[in-house]
């Protein structure tokens, strides 16, 4: 697992390049959560980008948990929290989910 700095790296073609190998490799597969959102946000963000462009094996977990329960409605929802307690059996800690990615320097959590 990798933690990049898209936001000190938005202009890095160095970057862009590496992430669209990764993510257009045949034997990549990315799994995301919500993920058109987070594309939205990336075209915003990085323009310059176009690693997120094209992503051909991606599975949305949304989607595929939708069709795996269909009873999503009636336990709990489909949002990440819910998921994960259900598939997993484990309750997510949501403690860094608003992180402020822009307030430099960035907590060590």
């Amino acid at each position: 697992m990798f933690i990049v700095d898209i936001l000190a790296l938005k202009t890095s073609v160095k970057l862009d390049f590496l992430l669209t190998k990764i993510f257009t490799h045949p034997e990549t597969s990315v799994l995301g959560f919500g993920f058109s959102a987070d594309i939205s946000q990336l075209r915003k963000e990085c323009p310059k980008m176009s690693f997120h462009a094209r992503i051909p094996n991606l599975m949305e977990v949304q989607d595929f948990y939708k069709a795996l329960f269909p009873d999503f409605k009636e336990n709990g929802g489909f949002g990440l929290a819910s998921v994960c307690l259900r598939v997993m059996k484990k309750k997510l800690c949501k403690l860094e989910q608003m992180s402020n990615w822009e307030k430099r320097p960035l907590r060590f959590s």
